[in-house]
């Protein structure tokens, strides 16, 4: 297995992570903060995540598969029509939805067992390639 070598541009992105909040989900904060220059914000219902979107640029979103107030494709169609965002990369973390759905709007869905190298490499490919096809990740 190929180590992670870090590939995304070297100025500041913001990834929101939306999700409950758990140990998992604030491990998987602190371990982006500390391995990349991404700038990470973090929101825990739907609500939250679209009342940020509406007041910053987001670049790219971890969703947990778990949302309290929506569906996490809800979310992800509520993201694209606020503050004139078309699309914003998508990475949707353990979830068990059609691939249609998710092909349809160009959602990665990333599964355990998931290594570190894996993920960082996606956050940096769909950083660098926002029109990325998610079959070409």
């Amino acid at each position: 297995m190929k180590e992670y070598r870090r590939i995304g541009p070297d100025h500041a992105k913001t990834i929101l992570m939306v999700g409950t909040d758990d140990m998992a989900g604030t491990n998987l904060l602190r371990s982006i903060q500390k391995e990349t220059p991404y700038h990470v914000a973090r929101a825990f219902t739907g609500e939250q995540a679209i009342e940020f979107i509406g007041m910053s640029k987001v670049d790219l979103m971890v969703l947990g598969s778990y949302l309290p107030d929506t569906t996490e494709l809800n979310l992800y169609d509520k993201a694209a029509k606020t503050n004139g965002q078309q699309h914003i990369p998508t990475i949707l973390l353990n979830a068990h939805l059609s691939q249609k759905e998710l092909l349809y709007r160009n959602i990665i869905c990333l599964t355990a067992p998931l290594t570190w190298d894996h993920f960082l490499q996606t956050l940096d490919t769909l950083l660098l390639f926002p029109q990325c096809p998610v079959a070409a990740v």
